[in-house]
């Protein structure tokens, strides 16, 4: 589990957001890897990270959008959540 984290966060920093979605997709699609504490929120974030980087806006915004569900009840002044929110509001302004 650990390689491929770290596999995804190398692909995602060398700007292959193909590779890094389908990394952090399959850490997603696996239940037992990612169930637990803040790694599957940041895998959603870093997942929709992945695709913006892939110039796939559309899917991007349904990861930004599903984390922003999942963390609707969160501290508000999260730091992390303060980025998700403001790469969604780019997001969608670029798409208008």
């Amino acid at each position: 589990m650990p390689l491929r984290i770290c596999r995804a966060l190398a692909y995602l920093e060398l700007h292959s957001g193909n590779e890094a979605a389908a990394q952090f997709q399959k850490l997603l699609d696996n239940p037992g890897v990612a169930s637990a504490g803040l790694l599957r929120p940041l895998a959603r974030l870093a997942l929709a990270r992945a695709y913006a980087a892939a110039g796939d806006k559309d899917k991007s915004l349904v990861q930004h959008g599903e984390l922003l569900a999942l963390w609707k009840n969160a501290e508000p002044d999260l730091r992390i959540l303060h980025a998700a929110k403001a790469e969604y509001a780019k997001l969608s302004n670029s798409t208008q």
